[in-house]
This record gives C-alpha cells, sequence and structure tokens, in this order.
C-alpha cells in the first residue's frame, strides 16, 4: 500500500475512533445538557408531532393540530384565547377574547413567532400544546425546541390533558437570547398513571415587564430518545467525514 494512503487511512481511523469516545461520552450526559445544534427539525425523522413547524395561513382561526391558550392574569383567570383573528395589524394577527397577545401574520413558509404586550402583567403568558397517548411505557421520549426570542420560557409535559395542574411531570425553564437555541426535556411515560399513557407537551412564552416580548420557535419535535440519538450521531459522523475529505482532499 503507498505510505501516504496508509497515513491518510490512520489518520482517518484515529479521527473517528476520537470522535466516537467524545460523542459517548457527550450522549452519557444528561440530554438538557446536550443542547444538541447539529440534526434540525425538518431532518428528524419520527417526528411524532403533526404540524411541527406550527404552519398556518391567512384565513385560518386556529393553528392545525395545536392549540393555543393565553391570559394577562393567571390569578384572576383574566382572558382566554382559543382562536386567532384573521385581522391583520402591525404585520401581527390578533388573537381573540383579549388584548395585547399576537402571533404571526401567517406561517406557511416562515416561523411561528407569539407576541405578549409591554404593559402586560407579569404573570402574562400565552402557550400552545399538543397531546399525545399511547406511549411505550418502556421508552424515554425528547421533547424538543428550536427557538429565539427576549423572554422567559417554559417547556412542560404533563399528564392528560392539563396544561397547568397538577404537576407537570417533566419541566424545565430558558431564558431566550436573539440567537438560536436547542432545547430539550426528556420523560418516562411509566411515570404516568392513566392506563393510555396520554400526555400533553406545551411551551409556554411569558411576558417582559420591560419591553413587548416575543418567541419565534423555528421547529417543534417529539421522539423517542434511543432513535434521536441514534440519529443525531450518524449525522455528526457524516458531517464529520464530509469535513475530514474536505481536508484530506486539500492536502493530496
Amino acid at each position: 500500500m503507498n505510505i501516504k494512503v496508509f497515513q491518510r487511512n490512520k489518520r482517518i481511523l484515529t479521527r473517528i475512533v476520537i470522535l466516537s469516545l467524545f460523542l459517548i461520552a457527550i450522549f452519557t450526559m444528561s440530554i438538557n445538557k446536550l443542547n444538541a445544534s447539529g440534526l434540525d427539525i425538518k431532518d428528524l425523522e419520527d417526528n411524532m408531532l403533526s404540524n411541527p413547524n406550527l404552519h398556518y395561513g391567512n384565513e385560518d382561526t386556529t393553528i392545525p393540530n395545536w392549540s393555543i391558550r393565553a391570559t394577562n392574569n393567571i390569578g384572576s383567570g383574566q382572558g382566554d384565547i382559543r382562536n386567532i383573528s384573521t385581522n391583520i395589524v402591525d404585520g401581527k394577527r390578533e388573537t381573540e377574547g383579549i388584548e395585547g397577545f399576537h402571533v404571526s401574520a401567517e406561517n406557511d413558509e416562515t416561523n411561528y413567532t407569539s407576541y405578549v404586550k409591554k404593559d402586560a402583567d407579569e404573570n402574562a403568558f400565552i402557550v400552545i400544546f399538543q397531546t399525545h397517548s399511547n406511549l411505550d411505557p418502556n421508552k424515554t421520549y425528547i421533547f424538543r425546541a428550536e427557538v429565539l426570542g427576549n423572554t422567559k420560557i417554559t417547556m412542560n409535559i404533563y399528564e392528560g390533558e392539563s396544561i397547568s395542574e397538577p404537576t407537570p411531570i417533566a419541566e424545565d425553564i430558558f431564558t431566550m437570547t436573539s440567537t438560536k437555541q436547542v432545547i430539550e426535556v426528556e420523560f418516562k411515560p411509566s411515570e404516568l398513571t392513566e392506563d393510555n399513557k396520554k400526555v400533553t407537551l406545551s411551551i409556554r412564552h411569558y411576558s417582559n415587564k420591560n419591553d413587548e416580548s416575543y418567541l419565534n420557535i423555528q421547529g417543534l419535535g417529539f421522539i423517542e430518545k434511543e432513535n434521536y440519538f441514534k440519529q443525531q450521531y450518524k449525522y455528526l459522523i457524516e458531517s464529520y467525514l464530509i469535513d475530514e475529505q474536505i481536508e484530506l482532499n486539500d492536502d493530496i
């Protein structure tokens, strides 16, 4: 074998082994520490969510396959949005039932964005949610979002069809920035008490008393954890090999 070819192949093998050990170390960490930025939602196979990009047209009064709620004061129960208006104000869709809460004018090709007015109560929020059932109790699942914004949000997984009570079976709080983040929570259906293993996944966008708050969602995913890791691992290996091949070609 040509010495140069042998050395090149040895270098590739060494880097693959190093990368593999590195990825194994990462995957043994908590999923929320992973914050994986590799595989995009649009390329995620076996995504269990319907309409994961929250698409809707300018004549829709709901977001297909999703429900939406909002309140300006959770303590008083003031306001309860269930639909979006067809009226467009300053490039935003009004919401029906309460003022100061808006969503993107339409979302056929772009990303979903929700807005909460500047002077909203500090406990004001707008939440989107979707319910799933008949999950495998022996598996672990990942709820993932690609988001950016200027406020606090929570990702919650509740038993049954609830979006507030009792205590969620999985949740985490995140502070948004203008840079896209990949955020995730995980749970096991074995923690549920209902026979049909029904859960409701939700993202809650809170107000920001200093400014109008916004949350931009670029995609959502709900997938079995082992499958998810395999896809991420395959993507990272393939991306690495492509980069290495480019580097090696430059060396030849």
